[in-house]
């Protein structure tokens, strides 16, 4: 079976359907591929001899060189004829945006086997039907009909975190809080339909793909599920893996049905080829999402043991809780840890030295009373990942003191989130600053403990497989 790299790294495009109508998908998906700065551009459309300043053709045969990728912005009753005429072209790969097949009934059905069958055994690779495409940051090639993703062009930024959807609008609306937060994707792939291109194989092209770090799959079915839990068995050794399943309930599971053409099946199946594949299970997509974040900006947990640094002893209760709630522990310090805290003016002589450390109101010393901390707890063996919980108005100053300080706090080794909840009219601002140096950033604090579960999963999984550094 071909590879991937025609689809993700395509040197010429084929856009069947192109249309110089602002607001058709064919013209969305011609401008998307044109701002790209691919090499060579084909505009598909027997009807138009130039669009946007590109030479028209009839048809994809009727193009002199060769197409790596083919993106077909044309209704479903159509698709067949034109992928008969890609194998003729020797096309390497397409990509189906339009919807109208197996999510749609009989018919559709009937239509998606008859191009299944057309494919069986030949080299060309396909992405869809019914999705949005995908967005190779990396490279900066926008292979998706998104007027959104048109629109975020200059925001969005290459980053380390491959991220693969079965839902298209959902997809790109992640994509747009991901980019909102200052979270930088390597790649993007609405599956859609999944008719050849499936989970497994955009997880191999990842695991191999040295812009990404960490992946981050939101699943509504799997087709393979031997296929999956093979490739899932070896990425995991090198990259972490979260997956968000839905479609677990019976109304859940009909509506996927009917939005992707989903295959039934119990959701504890899902629940057990994930652990056993050793990737980690989120709650949510949007827990996905910081979870990935988290993976991608700090090390894994070498063990369990949390330590809390925070100004709300609320908080860190609550912290502690949902910690505890997942096999971490949030240990008491020793008396020697507690009375070094005191010693070295890193505590107030009134706060909490036990664990979670609870600096109480804020006060003029108050960021110098989270770094002092923080460095004397990373230094102990007594905890193996750090929790800083800041609300209100010492964040300003702790951003600038974390941020003056942050090779002092990373060369531990030891994981280190940050929940940050304030009303400061520069808080996003403050929190970019401490993401650009290597902190995850959370306002809800359940958020922050869950990602820390994230990092202590992976760990414990890279030991048990004999992968750990």
């Amino acid at each position: 079976m071909a590879g991937l790299e025609p689809l993700v790294e395509p040197s010429s495009v084929a856009v069947v359907g192109a249309s110089s109508k602002v607001g058709k998908l064919g013209n969305t998906a011609l401008v998307n591929v044109i701002e790209s700065k691919i090499k060579n551009i084909y505009p598909i459309n027997p009807k138009e001899k130039e669009i946007l300043g590109f030479k028209c053709y009839p048809s994809v045969l009727d193009v002199p060189g060769d197409i790596d990728l083919a993106l077909l912005c044309i209704p479903a009753k159509l698709v067949p004829q034109v992928i008969s005429q890609c194998l003729a072209k020797k096309v390497k790969a397409a990509i189906i945006f339009s919807g109208g097949f197996r999510e749609a009934g009989e018919a559709g059905a009937k239509l998606q086997s008859q191009i299944e069958k057309m494919i069986a055994g030949k080299e060309i690779r396909i992405l869809g039907p019914n999705c949005v495409g995908l967005y190779n940051v990396t490279k900066g090639y926008n292979l998706t009909l998104s007027p959104t993703l048109k629109m975020l062009k200059d925001s969005i930024k290459p980053g380390k975190i491959g991220f693969l959807s079965q839902s298209g609008v959902f997809g790109v609306a992640l994509f747009t809080v991901a980019v909102k937060k200052g979270i930088h994707l390597s790649k993007m792939f609405h599956l859609g339909n999944k008719m050849d291109v499936q989970d497994a194989d955009v997880l191999e092209y990842l695991s191999k793909d040295p812009s990404t770090k960490v992946i981050v799959i939101y699943m509504e079915d799997v087709k393979d599920g031997q296929k999956l839990l093979r490739v899932l068995k070896e990425v995991t050794k090198v990259k972490p893996v979260v997956i968000v399943r839905v479609g677990k309930t019976e109304a859940g599971s009909r509506a996927s049905a009917s939005h992707v053409g989903a295959l039934k099946a119990p959701d504890k199946l899902y629940s057990a080829l994930f652990k056993q594949g050793g990737a980690i299970r989120a709650k949510s997509s949007f827990e996905a999402l910081n979870m990935a974040w988290a993976l991608s900006l700090q090390p894994p947990l070498k063990g369990n043991k949390i330590g809390i640094i925070t100004n709300s002893g609320g908080q860190g209760v609550e912290i502690t809780d949902v910690l505890c709630d997942n096999g971490l522990d949030v240990p008491e310090l020793s008396e020697e840890t507690q009375n070094r805290l005191l010693e070295e003016d890193a505590v107030p002589s009134w706060g909490s030295r036990k664990n979670p450390v609870d600096l109480t109101a804020p006060m003029p010393q108050t960021p110098d009373w989270y770094f002092k901390s923080s460095k004397i707890l990373l230094e102990t063996e007594e905890i193996d990942g750090l929790i800083i919980v800041v609300l209100g108005t010492p964040l300003e100053g702790l951003t600038s003191k974390i941020v003056e300080k942050a090779e002092e706090l990373l060369r531990f080794k030891k994981p280190i989130l940050i929940s940050a909840i304030s009303a400061l009219p520069n808080h996003e601002l403050l929190t970019k600053r401490l993401v650009e140096a290597g902190f995850p950033v959370y306002m809800d604090p359940y958020t922050t403990a869950r990602c820390m579960v994230a990092l202590y999963e992976y760990g414990k999984h890279l030991k048990k497989v004999g992968r750990w550094k």
